[in-house]
């Protein structure tokens, strides 16, 4: 193998290395910043439901219509209301929609969100505490979006520095490529002289 040719798949390898570690790392903060305002949100929306709640007569109905309101106008993967004692009075649900995401990024990128909750009280009594857990389909489509933009962008970065470096080494060594050849030659009783000297 030839010189040129070590020195370009070393560079270059450090260079993917350099670009996987960067895409990792971005890919990460934004991730961990996706995750942290899903919940914010959720955190918002239940502490709004509930001072909405607080301020009825806290009936049954009234507990689920306000419920299903929230839940139709929202993106919520869940709502529940449970007791003082923990049993789930009342609960509405979706599932979670990643039919434009591959399987393989959904498991790579799954994360937890933990469930935004507050008390509910009619009077000075508390009767239980609603939970609201914000929908990840979408965070996780927008994510995936990310990620392949990223993927896109320093892809190209790498080949444009590849084309750069591989013009810069095959300028730098000229020289010693011709020098090598007039070895060559030399090793075959050829005398080839340099009309052009290397810097």
């Amino acid at each position: 193998m030839t010189l040129y040719r070590q020195i370009a798949i070393l560079v270059s390898g450090i260079f993917l290395i350099l670009l996987s570690t960067i895409l990792m790392v971005s890919f990460s903060i934004v991730k961990d910043s996706a995750q942290k305002e899903l919940y914010e949100n959720a955190q918002n929306s239940v502490s709004s439901l509930s001072l909405s709640l607080n301020s009825t007569d806290m009936t049954q109905g009234a507990i689920e219509t306000m419920i299903n309101a929230s839940f139709d106008n929202g993106n919520y993967e869940r709502i529940t209301f449970v007791d003082i004692d923990n049993n789930k009075v009342y609960e509405r649900t979706k599932e979670i929609q990643t039919a434009n995401i591959p399987v393989w990024f959904e498991k790579f990128v799954a994360f937890e969100v933990p469930v935004a909750k507050a008390k509910l009280s009619s009077g000075w009594q508390v009767i239980g505490t609603l939970e609201i857990l914000n929908n990840r389909s979408i965070t996780y489509f927008q994510l995936y979006n990310i990620m392949m933009s990223m993927v896109i962008y320093l892809g190209l970065a790498c080949i444009v520095f590849l084309l750069i470096l591989s013009y810069i080494f095959h300028v730098i060594l000229r020289p010693l490529l011709a020098i090598e050849k007039q070895a060559q030659a030399v090793m075959k009783n050829e005398f080839v002289i340099q009309e052009k000297l290397p810097w």
